[in-house]
């Protein structure tokens, strides 16, 4: 059964990727290529693209690594499937989309070399549970790759997100096609998520170690790469 939210994202997907371009100032491009530099190649990586969407990550890792294989997991259906549709026919072979809530997903063990989470991490429950079926569905040396709106720490950041974040944003969203809400939904689950720092002391008691943290955009959105224990090279990024 649907979710309440899955309906609100599934009723607003032709416009999804559109809106988000035009309200990031075409920042998206940008985070989304810093998302993709940090992927390490490696021969046929299997990847999964946790929270996919409209599979705009998806797309970008497949254009890059033509070897890759994705399998690509939304809780909302019409996303997925105006995604997939939007996808060159030579690309859509090597893609997989499953249809399911993360925290229900049940993958084997060591079946990918990549998990990425792009700008959805923060809306998962239970972020624990979700670790540690990261941790076991990643192949030893893999890569969890987290790009999200983490709970503001500097002081760009934090203007921002008490003024253009609380206000202009949803008026924005809802002037271009009714994106008001999921906007002011965006504001109150970066209000109810940690921050940066948090989040890599959580991923050590998870059996993570920090491969790469760092802020972008003086501070507004942040990247993560997390690798398992059992394998941690040199750390980039700042504190």
């Amino acid at each position: 059964m649907a979710s309440p939210l899955a309906d609100h994202f599934a009723q607003f997907a032709p416009s999804y990727d559109r809106v988000n371009h035009i309200l990031s100032l075409g920042l998206d491009v940008h985070w989304r290529a810093s998302l993709l530099a940090s992927i390490e190649s490696r021969p046929v990586p299997r990847i999964l693209d946790l929270c996919a969407g409209t599979l705009s990550c998806t797309r970008v890792i497949l254009r890059h690594f033509g070897d890759a294989k994705v399998t690509a997991v939304d809780f909302c259906r019409p996303m997925l499937e105006l995604g997939l549709a939007q996808l060159p026919e030579s690309l859509r072979a090597r893609v997989a989309t499953i249809c399911a809530d993360a925290l229900q997903l049940d993958l084997g063990p060591a079946s990918f070399d990549v998990v990425i989470c792009s700008c959805a991490m923060r809306h998962l429950p239970q972020q624990e549970i979700i670790l540690q079926k990261i941790h076991r569905w990643l192949s030893p040396g893999g890569q969890l790759v987290i790009f999200d709106f983490f709970r503001p720490r500097t002081v760009l950041a934090k203007l921002f997100h008490a003024t253009a974040g609380r206000y202009l944003l949803p008026l924005a969203g809802k002037l271009l096609n009714g994106f008001g809400p999921a906007y002011l939904h965006l504001h109150a689950s970066i209000d109810r998520f940690v921050s940066r720092a948090d989040y890599e002391e959580l991923l050590a008691t998870q059996s993570f170690g920090i491969q790469r943290s760092e802020d972008l955009t003086f501070g507004i959105v942040s990247l993560i790469v997390a690798v398992p224990f059992t394998s941690l090279p040199h750390r980039e990024g700042g504190v």
